[in-house]
């Protein structure tokens, strides 16, 4: 829906598809939340900079998604260059703003 109102590309997409994601990853549903997960990684990767903490927060949260799904040559890739805090998990981190960029 946000991207026939939006744009393919919009952040509105990301941050729609990202909360779906972290629900359904709580609740155990890792395969549903990849995905998503993804599509929000795609666009933020668009129309972020690399060092943007919701980037971060979207690949690290891919990351355990894909770990959780025996996925580890994706989930490397899934981080890019972020580097995870020794324990560090998705969700445990800073939340960043959502405002415009």
């Amino acid at each position: 829906m946000a991207e026939a109102q939006w744009g393919p590309n919009d952040l509105h997409v990301a941050t729609s598809a990202k909360p779906y994601g972290i629900m359904l990853a709580t609740r155990f549903k890792s395969a549903a939340a990849e995905p998503l997960f993804k599509r929000a990684l795609e666009v933020e990767v668009k129309q972020l900079k690399p060092s943007d903490p919701e980037l971060i927060d979207t690949r690290k949260r891919l990351h355990d998604v894909l770990m959780q799904l025996f996925k580890p040559e994706e989930a490397k890739q899934a981080l890019g260059n972020v580097k995870l805090d020794s324990g560090m998990t998705a969700g445990k981190g800073k939340r960043a703003h959502h405002g415009k960029r």
